[in-house]
């Protein structure tokens, strides 16, 4: 089974900019987490709860990283895998 890793972009970043990263993990099922930098931080946490899903490996850039930590913290339910 491939291990799925979920790319979080930084603040005002596209999506896009994580396609370096991407071509480097492209071993992986790579899914990439898209949001506005404009939206209330806490509706951003909430989407990527429901995006991550169960058992990703989360990798965050930037303003990325720190949605991730809050959102770990917030739903530890959501289960990261390492």
């Amino acid at each position: 089974m491939t291990r799925q890793v979920v790319l979080v972009p930084g603040l005002w970043m596209p999506a896009a900019a994580m396609a370096f990263l991407a071509r480097a993990l492209r071993a992986y099922e790579l899914r990439v987490f898209t949001y506005r930098g404009r939206d209330c931080h806490e509706r951003n946490i909430e989407a990527l709860a429901r995006f991550a899903g169960d058992g990703a490996c989360l990798v965050g850039h930037s303003l990325g990283g720190v949605l991730i930590y809050d959102m770990l913290a917030r739903h530890p339910e959501v289960r990261a895998d390492a």
